[in-house]
């Protein structure tokens, strides 16, 4: 793929998939963001997009956040972390594609079989670790889990290639406030509603 910009970006982060974020209200009111689990990649896209990279960076909102942590359901390619992994796959190639990178078929070819050929060098260098440091290391869970996510790569490049717009982003607010010029007011209303 060469150098691109926004993959430099994303790997700026420590974890980019945590949900974890926080942004002035002017910028918040101007973002579009997936009803999918690639919600932080679009998110992170539209940041990238309509502010300086000078103006974003990590922090820590809370010490022990609860993660919704998914199960690797290998069998159910709609559920848990393979569908989520698939969401996040499909998100970042349309950011990619919207970039105007060019996915061919010999891309996405090369992007599962280093995915395969990184996952091995991991696996085995994390059971070197363990075995060095007297841990209990599952090996054999590891690599079912890279079977699962090579087969859940292989589904979102297959949807992504068929439909490469896929579900449409949620609208921004400002396009919101737009259609509907009193829905902060109704919102407010609705929630006070609920509280009593």
């Amino acid at each position: 793929m060469g150098y691109n910009a926004f993959v430099e970006y994303l790997d700026d982060f420590r974890y980019a998939l945590s949900g974890e974020f926080a942004f002035v209200s002017s910028l918040a009111r101007g973002l579009r963001i997936s009803p999918t689990w690639g919600l932080e990649v679009s998110m992170l896209s539209e940041v990238y997009h309509k502010t300086s990279v000078n103006r974003i960076c990590q922090v820590e909102i809370i010490g022990s956040y609860e993660h919704k942590h998914q199960g690797l359901q290998r069998d159910k390619p709609d559920q848990g972390l393979v569908r989520m992994a698939n969401d996040i796959a499909q998100a970042l190639f349309r950011v990619l594609s919207q970039d105007g990178l060019v996915m061919s078929e010999a891309f996405f070819r090369t992007l599962l079989t280093s995915y395969i050929q990184e996952s091995r060098i991991a696996i085995e260098k994390y059971h070197a670790l363990s075995l060095v440091n007297g841990l209990s290391y599952d090996r054999h869970g590891e690599i079912e889990a890279v079977d699962a996510f090579v087969c859940s790569l292989k589904l979102a490049i297959q949807e992504f290639v068929k439909d490469p717009v896929g579900i449409p982003m949620m609208a921004a607010w400002v396009r919101i406030v737009a259609a509907i010029p009193d829905y902060a007011e109704r919102l407010r209303e609705a929630v006070e509603s609920d509280n009593q």
